[in-house]
């Protein structure tokens, strides 16, 4: 439950870091500045700072960067930067450096959430067994890891895997009324918001990154040329990974020992037996319908003759 707690803090303050790069952003496109990979680094973020403080140049630019980046001052970028601060009013100005503050303690605070699971492993050998586990899917790396095991707790609390889809919000949306059943397709978004979008998370680096070796790359590439939908793919893609992990945790497999069709290929098992007992069951009740029509017409004989 620490965990758990931990990684939704996390994604909290990733969400306002997200906002505050938005607003960004937005002044760079205002002011003509298209350098906006200033934000991903914390040298950008000094960088920026120097704009906010009306102290750019390139005296301060060199005493700030160490040596070996010294060379990415290019001339350039040093217009750029020099044309982006007298295009600032006072008022952007100091707007424009309380954002960059709060976007640098985000960052250090966010470096230190990301040690929270570190700590759980550390202590904890199950955690680092089951880390272990997840860690082999391809495009699954320690974040998202971390945050699934943290926000499923305990595989033992779903029995099967649709329990886990239908906890994850990733079931499909179902009308009945009465008799009359309509299944939309459309996922319904309720339950673990966190679950699902460290899963969708992890399948858009799989649809992005990935290799035609790789099964769940070939399932969202399939889906997404058969509907040409880039988000119905993903969501369906994130719902087969959910169940391969379910199968994972339950069964200790690691990714390169389970077969990934085991979400198709059991339920067809299910049904198959299912029906031939009904076939059986319906064979019998016929057996006892003939021998039961015979006896009638061997007694209407017996009267007639």
């Amino acid at each position: 439950m620490s965990l758990r707690k931990a990684n939704r803090q996390l994604f909290k303050q990733i969400n306002d870091a997200t906002k505050i790069k938005q607003r960004l952003n937005q002044l760079f496109h205002q002011k003509e500045f298209s350098y906006p990979e200033f934000l991903d680094s914390q040298i950008g973020l000094k960088m920026l700072q120097l704009v906010a403080n009306r102290m750019v140049s390139e005296t301060t630019l060199c005493a700030l960067l160490p040596e070996h980046s010294q060379r990415l001052i290019e001339p350039e970028k040093m217009r750029a930067l020099q044309a982006f601060q007298e295009k600032l009013d006072e008022v952007e100005r100091l707007s424009f450096g309380n954002e960059l503050t709060q976007l640098r303690l985000l960052e250090i605070t966010m470096d230190r959430q990301h040690l929270a699971y570190y700590n759980v492993a550390r202590t904890n050998a199950e955690f680092r067994r089951l880390m272990k586990l997840l860690l082999s899917i391809p495009g699954v790396g320690p974040d998202t890891a971390a945050t699934i095991l943290a926000e499923i707790a305990d595989i033992s609390y779903f029995p099967r895997p649709v329990q886990l889809a239908k906890w994850a919000g990733l079931a499909p949306r179902v009308h009945q009324s009465g008799h009359h059943k309509h299944v939309t397709g459309h996922i319904h978004k309720g339950g673990n918001k966190y679950l699902r979008r460290a899963l969708v998370l992890a399948c858009q680096n799989i649809y992005a990154k990935g290799t035609p070796a790789n099964p769940l790359y070939r399932f969202m590439r399939a889906k997404k040329e058969q509907r040409d939908s880039y988000w119905l793919a993903l969501c369906a893609g994130a719902r087969k990974l959910l169940v391969i992990i379910w199968h994972m945790l339950k069964k200790e497999f690691e990714w390169g020992k389970i077969n990934p069709d085991i979400e198709v290929l059991e339920p067809v098992k299910r049904t198959i037996s299912q029906k031939i007992k009904l076939f059986q069951s319906k064979l019998k009740r016929y057996q006892k319908i003939e021998e039961m029509l015979s006896g009638r017409c061997e007694n209407l004989l017996k009267v007639f003759l």
